[in-house]
């Protein structure tokens, strides 16, 4: 036999043994790669050295060799674990049946090792692995032994009762678990549940299980392999911040009824305080314009200063009372614009009337400069004559007698807006004071600043009429050299594109002001903040409320906290696109008629119908045109 093998291309070493001491001996002395064993020998047998190597639990490829075998002995070698039976004088078969053999040995091994590390690997992990028969999905077969650091079972007990699982659930949710596992018919998909499980001890282990069928290479079912994952901890938390919800919700309802209450309460005190501020004061400016025009009799010239002096100090405690109530009224939301068309050149002029007399007594110098294509804008003009008087008056307060000052009024076409410039050449602003401009009740302690009357209110005014108009106001001021305050508003009021149709037939609307929460609330996700910048102060500029997200997810759960009236959506986003979020968004009822645009970059022929197919609304391709993009906003939300 050994010359056979060496003639097959094999260096051969070996050892004889002839019993059974003898060969545990040379099992335990080195790795052998085959046994070769003659089927009867005088002290020793092939079936004995069989045992022999079982008993060592190596794997090493066992051949009987005989000349005087039957078939039948043959048989019950191999059954009895021989991998090979061969004759004596056909040793032909030695070679090819030792490869064969030492291969399958080493795949077995390669299988050992795999199974070895799988073993580890499961032990070591932080969650229960099991195996379930096919045709029992609810009793287990094999079970990682972190089942009793978990739940103080230890795996064999666990894998003894076919039901020990199943009568572990907790009542609760046995019937649902179970309902979820006969409904499963063999699934592709994981089945994912979360149940709990009562421990040892009789405390509750959380548990989401995800479980798959395993088949073979033929698509065979083999059996069910599953984690279980103690997400204990997790239920917790979720507990915690639902009770935390709960409370949150609770405080935010009892704290916006105080704030009702509370609102009630301020104008039902600004309406007694308006009914009682205003009853003596037109007996005061009534009676001392009475006097002033000698009714009672004739005035020497100091009683007709006392007089005089009398009614501007009524006229301004008057003009303070309106102040602070349209104040009050603005950030309660009760201010109505009674919208109208607006004669530009007229506004102005009425303007300027109101403060000609001051200048004229200051020997100012007043101009008016507006241009020529401008004739009117849609604006309540009572409140737009009162945005300018405030600034004009204040131009006369704050410069000097024999300076200047004066108004203009120009407009840009293509972006439809219009500006109201007023400018003086008087004391000017600090650039420390000007983020303090257009605060309630402030003034700036400047040397003539301190020399003239003011409640502080007007700025504040102004800043407040012009955004409930949709605009703006700036401010461009130099020390001691004068300054210009520019109001911009839109030729039409930040409404939908059916506004002027609307405020003709109606002539009024509620205003739409800054940071309120009844503006339409726009969610744009994108990912290049210069892109952001640009879009949300667009928008925000023009009466919107922006919401913005930098990646789909956040975009997601920005969409279900809020409830966007429109969503702006880029194609090009981080992880998950755009086209799938949007899908996304369609899949849930919620979201299947909102106005989705999708912006992207990506102007290639197909593009729109991919967009479009995804679910979105519409499409806009980069480089997005802002006046466009907001007219395509309006056409949605207001058609």
């Amino acid at each position: 036999m050994v010359r056979e093998i060496q003639r097959g291309g094999y260096t051969v070493e070996f050892e004889r043994v002839e019993t059974k001491k003898i060969m545990e001996e040379a099992l335990v002395k080195c790795p052998w790669d085959v046994i070769l064993s003659d089927y009867t020998m005088p002290s020793f047998s092939a079936m004995a050295a069989l045992q022999t190597l079982k008993e060592s639990g190596l794997d090493v490829p066992f051949l009987v060799v005989s000349g005087t075998i039957g078939e039948e002995t043959a048989v019950a070698a191999l059954k009895a674990g021989a991998h090979d039976f061969l004759i004596k004088d056909k040793l032909a078969r030695l070679v090819p049946a030792i490869e064969r053999e030492l291969r399958e040995a080493e795949i077995r091994r390669s299988h050992r090792d795999a199974e070895t590390r799988y073993k580890l690997l499961v032990e070591q992990l932080p969650i229960v692995v099991y195996v379930n028969p096919i045709d029992k999905i609810t009793s287990t077969i094999y079970v990682s032994p972190q089942i009793q650091n978990i739940l103080g079972y230890t795996a064999a007990e666990w894998i003894k009762d076919p039901e020990f699982w199943q009568t572990r659930l907790h009542p609760e949710d046995r019937e649902a678990v179970m309902k979820n596992l006969e409904q499963s018919s063999l699934p592709d998909n994981p089945l994912d549940l979360e149940y709990r499980v009562k421990a040892r001890d009789g405390h509750t282990v959380w548990f989401q299980d995800q479980m798959i069928l395993v088949r073979n290479e033929k698509g065979q079912p083999l059996y069910w392999q599953g984690l279980a994952i103690d997400i204990t901890k997790r239920k917790q938390a979720e507990d915690e911040i639902r009770k935390l919800n709960a409370e949150l919700e609770q405080r935010v309802r009892e704290r916006t009824t105080e704030l009702e209450r509370a609102l009630r309460a301020k104008d039902e005190f600004l309406a007694n305080m308006s009914h009682e501020l205003r009853t003596p004061l037109n007996a005061i400016l009534g009676l001392s314009e009475s006097l002033a025009e000698h009714t009672a009799g004739s005035l020497n010239e100091k009683q007709q200063k006392y007089i005089s002096t009398i009614s501007e100090s009524g006229q301004h405690l008057l003009s303070l009372i309106n102040d602070i109530l349209d104040l009050a009224k603005i950030e309660s939301g009760q201010i109505v614009l009674n919208v109208d068309e607006v004669d530009i050149q007229k506004l102005c002029q009425a303007s300027l009337r109101m403060i000609n007399e001051l200048a004229h007594k200051k020997n100012q110098q007043v101009t008016l400069e507006i241009e020529e294509q401008i004739g009117s804008l849609w604006a309540d003009e009572r409140r737009l004559k009162q945005i300018l008087v405030n600034l004009l008056s204040n131009a006369v307060k704050f410069t000097p007698e024999g300076g200047k000052l004066g108004l203009e009024v120009h407009a840009d076409q293509a972006e439809r807006r219009i500006f109201f410039t007023v400018w003086d050449n008087g004391i000017g602003i600090r650039q420390s004071d000007l983020p303090h401009l257009f605060k309630p009740f402030v003034q700036l302690d400047s040397g003539l600043g301190r020399e003239v009357a003011g409640t502080g209110l007007g700025l504040a005014l102004v800043a407040q009429m012009v955004q409930l108009h949709g605009g703006n106001v700036s401010v461009d001021s130099q020390f001691n050299e004068g300054s210009r305050f520019t109001v911009s508003l839109p030729w039409e009021p930040s409404l939908a594109s059916d506004a002027v149709l609307r405020l003709r037939s109606a002539g009024k609307f509620r205003a739409i002001k800054s940071g309120v929460d009844d503006r339409p609330v726009v969610l744009l996700i994108e990912d290049t903040k210069e892109t952001i910048l640009m879009i949300s102060d667009y928008l925000e500029a023009i009466g919107y409320n922006v919401l913005t997200a930098y990646d789909g997810p956040t975009g997601l759960d920005q969409a279900r906290r809020n409830h966007p009236d429109l969503i702006l959506m880029d194609v090009q986003l981080p992880g998950m696109n755009g086209l799938e979020t949007t899908r996304r968004l369609r899949a849930d009822p919620e979201f299947r008629a909102i106005p989705i645009i999708v912006l992207t970059a990506l102007a290639m022929p197909g593009e729109r119908e991919r967009c479009l197919a995804a679910g979105a609304t519409d499409y806009v391709a980069k480089p997005v045109s802002l006046k466009k993009l907001a007219q395509m906003i309006e056409e949605y939300l207001f058609r």
